[in-house]
């Protein structure tokens, strides 16, 4: 996250941070997530716990939230929309 700001900065605006008005993520799995959802501990926790259904990109989705967070602090909103939810795969697996 550190690297992209950088080269936004460079390359486009030396306000970026100033400019960002919220955050959004595709996250792939949010156990009872199904809409798109302001990134709260509570959110998050969530998350985490769908890591044991979709490890490799939730672990990585959670590193983009921790480091948007990192570089923008809590002024700047998060969102998330998970492409899958508990409700999902409770279809697929009838």
């Amino acid at each position: 996250m550190h690297t992209i700001l950088g080269f936004l900065v460079a390359n486009f605006s030396r306000r970026f941070e100033d400019e960002v008005a919220a955050v959004g993520h595709r996250i792939v799995h949010g156990m009872t997530i199904s809409e798109p959802s302001l990134l709260t501990e509570a959110v998050i926790e969530q998350i985490q716990e769908a890591a044991v259904l979709a490890p490799l990109h939730n672990r990585a989705g959670l590193q983009g939230i921790r480091a948007a967070q990192e570089v923008f602090g809590m002024a700047v909103p998060q969102v998330c929309i998970c492409v899958r939810s508990s409700s999902q795969v409770t279809i697929y697996y009838k």
